[in-house]
């Protein structure tokens, strides 16, 4: 989900640029474990949560550097982030309520949608 979320960012938000890689996917492994720091109780995700924060920054700051692609990583986060409130966890299936997963769902379709819309309707050059 993370992966789909950071391409659809690149190919709408850098539309002149060429960009492959898994660090989309990887940026939504890293925002779901942090948002599952702030839901869950489970002590493991916890910790892991707090040492993927500060991984998460120092890649963000990286991520600004030329070559590498800002939409891609951010729209990973925003990928793994709503992926993490849709995707019960094992053990941790309350977490989120089933209306918070639904919005989350709706929010995730919503902007894909959205984005590839958009992509479709910008004049080609």
């Amino acid at each position: 989900m993370s992966g789909v979320m950071g391409n659809l960012f690149v190919v709408y938000f850098s539309p002149n640029s060429l960009a492959a890689g898994a660090s989309t996917a990887l940026f939504g492994l890293f925002a779901s474990v942090v948002v599952l720091r702030f839901a869950t109780r489970n002590y493991y995700l916890q910790q892991l949560g707090q040492s993927y924060m500060s991984l998460l920054a120092v890649n963000l700051v990286m991520s600004f550097l030329p070559g590498i692609s800002l939409a891609g990583h951010l729209g990973g986060l925003v990928g793994g982030a709503l992926g993490a409130v849709i995707l019960p966890v094992s053990g941790e299936r309350y977490a989120f309520s089933k209306t918070q997963r639904f919005l989350a769902l709706v929010a995730y379709l919503g902007l894909a949608a959205i984005l590839i819309f958009l992509t479709f309707q910008r004049p080609i050059f």
